[in-house]
């Protein structure tokens, strides 16, 4: 009798350090990879975005001067309007019209920009979306992550994450349709000629980047909830939250009062053209505070291109 009560006992002891184990290891809060580590490789896809643009503006540039046969101006053309059109959905009639007079006065700073954001924008779908393979699924699956988060201890809904995101199966990481989107960008602005024969490979480096970062934020980071932070267009630019992209003065064009001053509070983004970083430890989490900004997004400011006008 005591032999029974004694397995019994042993049998009941074994379920319960195992349930412990599991328990500790689900609110363990112990990183692999710190918010520094984050921030650095963020920092890395940002100059990687930079690069890129800058060689797609060369290419623009140089695609001006070649010119098209007289046999191909037809296809050309309609190619060209596709092309637009593309462009004119996204950013709409004016902004379209102006990037094409920028680049043909070889001015490609609003071209960079574009394709900077454009960038970026890939790169924060891929470290923001926690279900890869599925737009439906990644609607229930935000709903579900929001419900959580707002009701969960922080500790524990980042072990949730971290589940989720690791066995998330992935199909395709969308290369193919930004590259698209990007040589759309480069004929609207320049010719039909106006390609770029690594920009494949270079999309590539930068998604595996990307996934990297997914990686350490759901995963590596259990201590914080750490965010990508992505302006959107045409919000208010403010210098606590957000960098200018071209710091450089320009003039004041309107009057003296300094009120169209480059970075003047409430004026209007363009577009984000890094990414920026915030993060919310346990503690701060728990006593309801802001999250922190570790990097500042940079941004593309209307000023900048009236100054370059």
């Amino acid at each position: 009798m005591l032999e029974k009560k004694l397995r019994e006992t042993n049998v009941l002891l074994e379920a319960r350090t195992v349930e412990l184990g599991a328990a500790q290891a689900f609110v363990t809060t112990a990183d692999s990879v710190s918010v520094a580590d984050v921030t650095r490789l963020v920092e890395q896809l940002n100059d990687d975005a930079f690069q890129v643009a800058a060689d797609l503006g060369n290419a623009v540039l140089d695609a001006k001067s070649i010119s098209i046969s007289p046999s191909d101006q037809h296809g050309a053309k309609e190619k060209m309007d596709a092309a637009r059109k593309v462009v004119v959905e996204r950013w709409g009639e004016g902004m379209a019209n102006r990037l094409r007079e920028t680049v043909q006065d070889e001015d490609t700073v609003l071209f960079e920009a574009l394709v900077q954001n454009a960038v970026v924008v890939f790169c924060s779908m891929i470290v923001r979306t926690l279900c890869l393979t599925s737009g439906q699924a990644e609607k229930h699956m935000r709903a579900v992550w929001d419900g959580i988060r707002k009701s969960t201890d922080l500790a524990v809904s980042k072990n949730w994450l971290a589940l989720t995101a690791k066995h998330s199966t992935l199909k395709s990481l969308g290369v193919s349709e930004i590259s698209a989107y990007l040589k759309n960008l480069m004929i609207a602005s320049s010719t039909l000629s106006a390609s770029s024969a690594t920009l494949d490979e270079k999309l590539s480096v930068i998604a595996a980047k990307a996934l990297k970062i997914r990686e350490m934020v759901n995963t590596g980071v259990l201590s914080a909830q750490v965010e990508l932070m992505l302006p959107s267009r045409r919000v208010a630019y403010d210098a606590e939250r957000m960098e200018d992209a071209y710091e450089e003065a320009i003039p004041v064009r309107r009057g003296e009062d300094g009120s169209n001053k480059k970075g003047a509070k409430g004026e209007e983004v363009v577009c984000a053209t890094a990414l920026g970083v915030s993060c919310l430890t346990l503690k701060n989490a728990a006593a309801k505070a802001r999250p922190e900004l570790v990097l500042k997004p940079k941004v593309l400011l209307y000023s900048t291109l009236e100054g370059d006008a």
